[in-house]
């Protein structure tokens, strides 16, 4: 039986019009071209078109009525042959950001709460804008009170501490503000003190750890105004104890001390009388916002060499301020006076919270095992896990909880093959494949102390690796890793100076590169005067 062809196919005798090249029959009965993606009758290009999403359709189970105008769900990947289904959110544009965003920092003023305002700016899914925080946030405060500033400051810092805005995106948001000395020139006429006051905001990043401070050196800015600016800034850095300074800069400071003690004062009589509820109230009136991880902390260490009742009870304490509870009849909110309708406000204690809280245990472990030997065994069997399980903090962080001395052997290894080829960039990745970031105090003792074996070119190294460390990123090398170590350098080096009779010489060279590199300021620096020739 002859195959069916079609009409245009059929051959008729005697007609020489029926005799066709081989691209014309190719082209007739449907053949793909030539590097193309099929034609009529094909199936087209494998692995495009078999995967290319239809529009959903009303009626269809994936349709959303809500969503109009958006995408309900898009086709993310096929998984053991089961298709998955992701939201789709839509990206803002530059002037529906701005706008947002401005809402959500006058939101922000008006409710002070820190927490409340990096959720809103997660959800607005714009990471490529967020500079923009850093930019409107300043001149909106400019427009405000010292009390605003001081507020603004905080969300700034809360931002960083929360990892909703990286390091990088800082640096950005300030070049916004001081590469065009034109703009700056304008908002002078507005703010007269702009220069000092953006100064001032600029310096109290850098202490509150939003930025290091040799990412001054990075800011674009202009060459008159804006290097105006990052001078202010500089020369406030350079004081005497710019810390405590910078923290009442807008005349509302020395609040962070007071704080801490009223934290260690609830959590001492908490664990004298046992009473959760009345703990839970007076956490509720502290409520430090971004800086509530020091109670997940002070909570723990504690208790570590305590009995494991008192371990249970920060446990209980901690997890009641994590969960929203049925409040009482009588119950009013904080700064609102009797009789007023009780308003729920956000739980003290969130996921980033916590972990932020139970890494800086393990950053404080070296000197917890001093006091405790046991310390690290009470922390990863009787706090972790539960932690993990409530969700508190990744199932991963667990990994984080190895033994000092198991770490310090690779530590030793790394830094001495540093010493043999002073590649950085390998130094730098063998460092973070070890995944223990708490340890970078160990890191810089340790190279310190090798360093002073050899030569004057290895301890020249040595500094250049601590930059180099610093540089990699908060993920590899947490802020404040530099200064502990160089507090644990300072505790042994005249321990070390028997057999290295230069040590303390050494260590006091090392203080002053480390200033030099803006690793050290120079209050951190004054705590080992006696080493150097200042």
């Amino acid at each position: 039986m002859a195959a069916p062809s079609s009409p245009k196919s059929r051959a008729q005798p005697g007609n020489s019009k029926n005799l066709r090249t081989k691209g014309e029959q190719e082209k007739e009965v449907g053949t793909a071209k030539k590097g193309g993606a099929g034609g009529k009758g094909t199936w087209g290009a494998p692995g495009i078109s078999d995967l290319a999403e239809s529009p959903v359709q009303q009626g269809d189970p994936n349709y959303d009525d809500e969503a109009e105008g958006c995408k309900a769900s898009a086709l993310s990947r096929k998984d053991s042959g089961k298709i998955v289904f992701s939201e789709y959110v839509p990206t803002l544009s530059a002037e529906e950001f701005k706008g947002k965003l401005a809402e959500l920092l006058r939101e922000y003023l008006a409710s002070r709460d820190a927490l409340e305002a990096c959720r809103c700016l997660r959800e607005l899914n714009s990471e490529d804008l967020y500079p923009e925080v850093i930019k409107r946030g300043v001149l909106l405060a400019f427009e405000r009170d010292q009390k605003s500033r001081e507020d603004m400051s905080r969300l700034l810092c809360a931002l960083s501490t929360e990892g909703v805005l990286t390091s990088l995106q800082t640096l950005a948001g300030w070049g916004l503000l001081l590469r065009d000395d034109a703009y700056v020139a304008d908002l002078l006429l507005d703010v007269p003190e702009a220069i000092r006051a953006m100064g001032q905001f600029l310096a109290r990043s850098v202490v509150d750890e939003c930025l290091y401070p040799s990412a001054l050196d990075s800011i674009e800015q202009g060459p008159l105004h804006g290097a105006a600016v990052v001078g202010e800034a500089r020369s406030l850095l350079k004081q005497q104890h710019p810390a405590a300074r910078l923290a009442s800069v807008w005349g509302t400071g020395g609040e962070l001390q007071a704080t801490k003690a009223a934290i260690e004062g609830t959590l001492r009589e908490y664990f004298a009388s046992g009473e959760l509820d009345e703990a839970v109230r007076c956490a509720v009136e502290i409520d430090a916002g971004s800086y509530n991880h020091e109670l997940v902390k002070k909570a723990i260490t504690m208790t570590v060499d305590k009995e494991p009742a008192d371990r249970a009870a920060a446990l209980a304490l901690m997890d009641s301020l994590s969960t929203e509870k049925e409040p009482p009849p009588d119950a009013v909110a904080p700064g609102d006076p009797p009789g007023s309708p009780f308003r729920p406000g956000p739980l003290l204690l969130g996921p980033r919270t916590f972990e932020i809280g139970f890494t800086r245990v393990l950053e404080a472990m070296v000197d917890l095992t001093l006091d405790c030997p046991s310390a690290l065994d009470v922390f990863t069997n009787e706090f972790v896990p539960p932690a993990i399980e409530k969700g508190w903090i990744p199932v991963g962080f667990a990994a984080l909880c190895v033994k000092p001395a198991a770490v310090k052997g690779e530590i030793k290894a790394l830094i001495k093959e540093f010493l043999t080829n002073f590649d950085y960039d390998e130094a730098v990745r063998c460092f973070a494949d070890l995944k223990v970031p708490h340890m970078g105090r160990e890191a810089v003792r340790r190279a310190m102390e090798i360093s002073m074996d050899g030569g004057q070119r290895d301890r020249l190294a040595v500094s250049r690796l601590f930059v180099a460390w610093q540089e990699g990123g908060a993920e590899v090398f947490p802020p404040g890793q530099i200064r502990l170590g160089f507090d644990d350098m300072k505790a042994k080096v005249e321990d070390l100076a028997t057999d290295v009779p230069e040590a303390t010489f050494f260590f006091g060279n090392f203080v002053e590169r480390a200033m030099g590199d803006a690793l050290l300021t120079d209050e951190e620096a004054a705590a080992y005067s006696p080493f150097t020739l200042a």
